[in-house]
């Protein structure tokens, strides 16, 4: 069995084309974000993820979490030691029809929403620099519906399910406003990332295009596997140095263009492999 249910996904952003390296002052975003515009008492980031168990990356994707101001692993079971929680009684067969995972969780994540700003949900192959999550959200207001997420090139949807992120008032919102659930239940929307792109929109929430979106550059995540940062790019962030993804030439769903990716990068995905991620934590200061 394997130890992660993923998903992906897709946005849209007009074609943007940019010098393959620019020079940002490292941590720039990070020093934007004023931790006292946060109110007395109430957090600024939860993280989530759904996991079938315990095995393969999640001491590694724990770690990472443990740098949110707080977390949970949602799953088919309880375990309170490493903050797992049930919230299906069975885990969905595949990662193609995981839909019921977006009501759970939301559903869960609505106990919350007093205590937290920004809920970030992550597939369990992705690398999270929480640091970097912060500054990436703190441009979005949290007092709105507000869902943040970006585009991959090869989908058709709105939302990806590697990284979004949505508000307390959008997650209060999407509770107010549910999709029918004879259609959920006959399978209009198939995915977890196809159910919530689909939701918020009905419940009135408003999607943020992360895409090139700080001073021209992408702060918040990666999604598709061609983009996948190089070693030459990685070089380029430790030195606080954006790098470019250039749009392939042949054709794809989304035209997305050329997609600048800040040494602040808050996510990559995907990350497949245990070795590559704890190469990644070590070389990204985590």
């Amino acid at each position: 069995m394997k130890s992660f249910i993923c998903v992906l996904c897709v946005f849209q952003i007009s074609a943007i084309r940019l010098p393959t390296s620019i020079r940002q002052p490292k941590s720039s975003l990070l020093a934007k974000q004023d931790p006292q515009a946060i109110p007395a008492g109430k957090k600024f980031l939860f993280c989530t993820t759904f996991v079938l168990n315990t095995g393969g990356m999640f001491d590694l994707l724990e770690k990472q979490f443990k740098q949110c101001d707080d977390y949970a692993f949602l799953s088919s079971f309880d375990d309170e030691k490493r903050k797992i929680f049930k919230v299906l009684d069975n885990a969905p067969s595949s990662g193609k029809n995981n839909w019921p995972i977006a009501e759970a969780m939301t559903e869960f994540l609505s106990r919350k929403v007093e205590h937290f700003d920004w809920f970030l949900k992550v597939d369990p192959d992705c690398f999270l620099r929480p640091k970097q999550m912060r500054a990436a959200l703190a441009k979005y207001s949290p007092t709105e519906a507000r869902a943040v997420g970006r585009p991959g090139r090869n989908g058709h949807i709105q939302i990806v399910g590697a990284v979004f992120a949505l508000s307390g008032p959008m997650i209060t919102k999407m509770q107010a406003n549910k999709l029918d659930a004879a259609q959920l239940q006959k399978g209009t929307w198939h995915g977890e990332d196809t159910v919530i792109s689909a939701w918020v929109p009905h419940a009135g929430g408003i999607v943020e295009n992360a895409i090139n979106a700080h001073d021209k550059c992408t702060t918040f995540s990666s999604t598709d596997r061609q983009e996948l940062p190089s070693s030459d790019d990685i070089s380029h962030m430790k030195s606080g140095k954006s790098y470019v993804k250039v749009a392939p030439k042949k054709k794809t769903n989304m035209d997305l263009g050329d997609i600048c990716y800040s040494a602040d990068l808050a996510a990559i995905h995907p990350v497949k492999e245990p070795a590559k991620m704890q190469a990644l934590m070590n070389e990204l200061d985590q």
